[in-house]
C-alpha cells in the first residue's frame, strides 16, 4: 500500500508539471498569436484560437493531445512563415 502512494504522489507531481508547461505555452500562444489574425464577420471564428486564456488552454491541450492535430504544412498555409518570423524577432 505505501509503494502506490508513493506512485501517486510522483503522478500527481508530473501532472502540476505538465499543467505547468501547458500555461506557459498558452501565454506564449497568446502572446505570439493572440488577436493577430482578422476574420470575416460572416465567417464563425475557429474554436482553435489564442484569444482568451480558456480557448488558448484547450489549444494547448488539443496539441499535446494530437486530438486535432494539424500537420505542419497545413498550418503554414495558414499562417506564412514570414508572419511568424515577424512575431518572433521584431518589436513594434
Amino acid at each position: 500500500m505505501a509503494s502506490l502512494i508513493n506512485s501517486m504522489r510522483s503522478i500527481a507531481s508530473l501532472l502540476i508539471l505538465l499543467f505547468l508547461f501547458i500555461i506557459i505555452f498558452a501565454l506564449l500562444g497568446m502572446q505570439l498569436f493572440g488577436g493577430k489574425f482578422n476574420y470575416d464577420e460572416t465567417d464563425q471564428k475557429p474554436r482553435q484560437n489564442f484569444d482568451n486564456v480558456v480557448q488558448a488552454l484547450l489549444t494547448v491541450f488539443q496539441v499535446t493531445e494530437l486530438s486535432s492535430y494539424v500537420p505542419l504544412d497545413a498550418f503554414f498555409q495558414l499562417v506564412p512563415l514570414r508572419v511568424v518570423l515577424l512575431n518572433l524577432f521584431w518589436k513594434k
